[in-house]
């Protein structure tokens, strides 16, 4: 016999007592009980209802995966008994994504959105959501008043919280895209240690208002749905309280940066760059924060400076360079100190590898001039490395030269090996290309290389390979640049690394123009190309030379088919036949 009780989240407590009492009278009875916390009962087996299944962020999906999805299904259900003759058309399938999306997939906003489309568009609907208690408001007639509106849903179970419970509730809203024990505990615990924050935030997930995220071998992660999440933030802003939590947000996060920022190009650097992974959204969130906080101006160029590597290895270049220009410009970053000096540096190198060399130059001139005023000969010797490199680009390989060996000189001078090992790389950058000096370059690179495997710095390791290999086809050293290209591939992947693995992309597409397959040449070139473009990420001037000889072999229209091939591939797909190819001649 199967017993059904439904609700029981509103008397918890009689219904346990009525479920012991049967199971205990009746072995043969199942009970299944449908409650936002379970029941505490022995041999109790929970099981968690979760919401619809809705499009992930950012994704483009066809028409037939949108559909798969069942959080738009039932958009499209409710909006036809309203309009029957609505339907998702190319103007309106992206508003619908995105509206399942931000309301999470629960069933009661999905339905509640969907009855507006008698009154508004589905992009006016979207523009709304932000004011979603307000929106989503007319459920059935026949439904319990706590489940006729958005609002009366949410706040029906927060207040049925203890006040510990709303008030940690309220102050984990600052958080974006998730939290740790460890981070809650500095940003929401208070005078709480970590014992008393998990217990409070036990009954948060017994309540269904928190959820756990366990990362395999890594930390345990909790989310809230945005619903729940806007939700708090209100009762936060009301409490008085918001400014010191997102304050203490804030902190957080620049800590979390700037311990990250040395990891980054340590042994320990694919770890590193997972986690941020997971924290992006509070980082990027933290940076905004920097607008209204009091000391927002200095901490918004640490914590830009300190995410410089990570979000160029990942492949977010245009984003560094928008969140480094905000630091920048905001009220109070003016003043000429190390931490301007810093972003400077990142906003030169982002520029840099955008293509926009004259305003990296104006960047990193500024910064090497503020390294001087302060008397900072690491911050010089990286402008003077980096000022190198943005004048290589205009073509003035003299002035480019000098540039490098001073930056040489300060940092052996300053005993930095990360320092000099991209000193010494950018050196040998100036003298590949140039016919009598490849062995020169071919020398500082693999000195640059032993540094960085001494340092454990593997995204170093890879980018010295990328250079190396393309050195060695130039010398004729086809098999040695083979096997340099197949290590940097595996470091790329092994770290997450967009940025190598673009770069061996295109030696690979070099080494295929060395060994005369022109096909694969041209379509592993157009792979490179296309992967960059949505990087953001402009290709450096030396890099366009090789494949002109491939163009020529084939054709222009044998060409022109071969790159659009590689430019239709996926990046996993475009680094999986590289790799293969280079296996097949090992």
């Amino acid at each position: 016999m199967l017993l059904v009780l439904d609700n029981c989240e509103h008397l918890v407590a009689a219904c346990a007592a009525l479920v012991q009492r049967v199971i205990g009278a009746a072995s043969g009875v199942r009970v299944l009980a449908a409650s936002r916390e379970g029941l505490s009962v022995a041999g109790e087996r929970t099981v968690t209802v979760r919401s619809l299944s809705f499009p992930p962020p950012g994704s483009k999906l066809d028409p037939r995966a949108l559909d798969a999805c069942e959080a738009v299904r039932l958009f499209v259900e409710r909006a036809r008994l309203l309009v029957p003759k609505f339907s998702l058309g190319d103007d309106s399938r992206d508003a619908v994504a995105e509206i399942c999306r931000r309301l999470d997939g629960i069933p009661l906003a999905v339905e509640l959105a969907a009855a507006r489309v008698k009154m508004l568009t589905v992009e006016e609907i979207r523009a709304r959501l932000d004011d979603r208690f307000r929106l989503l408001t007319g459920g059935s007639k026949t439904a319990m008043a706590r489940q006729q509106t958005l609002l009366a849903t949410i706040q029906w179970s927060y207040d049925h919280l203890a006040p510990d419970q709303q008030q940690l509730l309220q102050r984990l809203s600052v958080f974006v895209g998730g939290w740790t024990l460890a981070s809650a505990t500095r940003v929401a615990g208070e005078q709480l240690d970590e014992y008393a924050v998990l217990d409070v935030l036990t009954r948060l997930v017994e309540q269904s208002l928190v959820t756990t995220n366990r990362v395999e071998r890594g930390t345990t992660r909790y989310t809230m749905l945005e619903t729940v999440r806007q939700y708090a933030q209100d009762r936060l802003n009301e409490s008085g309280e918001g400014e010191a939590r997102r304050n203490r947000h804030l902190a957080f996060f620049v800590a979390l940066a700037e311990e990250a920022e040395p990891e980054l190009v340590g042994q320990k650097q694919g770890a590193w760059f997972a986690r941020l992974d997971l924290e992006r959204e509070n980082l990027l969130a933290a940076h905004s924060w920097c607008d209204h906080a009091e000391d927002g101006a200095e901490l918004g160029l640490r914590l830009v400076f300190s995410l410089g590597v990570y979000l160029l290895h990942r492949g977010l270049v245009p984003l560094r360079h928008r969140v480094t220009e905000d630091a920048l410009t905001r009220p109070g970053a003016e003043v000429r100190n190390l931490a301007r000096c810093r972003a400077l540096w990142a906003a030169g190198e982002a520029s840099y590898f955008m293509g926009r060399y004259a305003e990296a130059k104006e960047y990193v001139e500024t910064s090497l001039s503020i390294s001087h005023e302060i008397g900072n000969k690491g911050r010089e010797a990286e402008a003077l490395r980096l000022l190198g490199y943005a004048v290589l680009a205009g073509g003035n390989r003299a002035m480019a030269r000098t540039h490098f060996q001073d930056a040489l000189a300060l940092s052996r001078q300053l005993g930095d090996k990360r320092q000099l090992s991209r000193a010494l790389h950018a050196l040998g950058a100036s003298f590949y290309g140039e016919k009598r000096e490849q062995e020169k370059a071919q020398h500082l690179f693999e000195e640059a290389l032993t540094l960085n495997r001494e340092r454990g710095d593997r995204a170093g390791i890879a980018i010295n390979l990328s250079d190396l290999g393309a050195t060695s086809i130039a010398l004729g050293l086809g098999d040695r640049a083979r096997e340099m290209l197949r290590e940097g591939f595996s470091i790329a992947e092994d770290i997450g690394s967009k940025r190598a693995g673009i770069a061996h992309l295109s030696g690979a597409s070099e080494l295929a123009v060395f060994f005369g397959e022109w096909n694969l040449a041209a379509r592993l070139y157009g792979a490179a190309e296309a992967q960059r473009e949505r990087i953001g990420h402009h290709p450096e001037p030396r890099e366009e030379m090789f494949i002109e000889r491939a163009r020529e072999a084939l054709g222009a229209i044998a060409f022109a088919a071969a790159e659009s091939d590689g430019r239709s591939l996926s990046y996993d797909e475009a680094i999986a036949q590289a790799r293969a190819w280079l296996d097949e001649g090992s």
